[in-house]
């Protein structure tokens, strides 16, 4: 689960960066939940967010790999972005539901 604004804090790409990795093995599913100022680092950011090459590089791979990406539901930047940001959306309840199917949890 990431929530910090990337143009401050470097979490949501080494969140990505981490999930890539990890999912890489195929042993483990691996789902992502952006939330909150997190969302801008999904959208180009030409050169803005801290650590954005590994946004850049590695967010593709989860993508690929069908790994589960989710955004925070009614979020404005969600909303006013659907045709760049196709990952589905999930509620509190949707998400409370996600992280209690998990055995960790990871905040950033």
């Amino acid at each position: 689960m990431v929530s910090a604004n990337p143009r401050t804090s470097g979490r949501l790409a080494e969140a990505i960066r981490i999930a890539a990795g990890v999912s890489a093995w195929q042993k483990v599913a691996v789902t992502l939940y952006v939330g909150g100022d997190a969302l801008q680092g999904l959208l180009p950011g030409d050169g803005l967010f801290v650590d954005e090459d590994n946004i850049v590089d590695f967010l593709p791979t989860l993508c690929e790999r069908r790994q589960g990406v989710y955004l925070e539901q009614g979020h404005p930047l969600v909303e006013s972005n659907r045709d760049r940001l196709s990952f589905p959306e999930i509620d509190a309840g949707g998400l409370a539901r996600l992280a209690a199917g998990h055995d960790y949890v990871m905040r950033f």
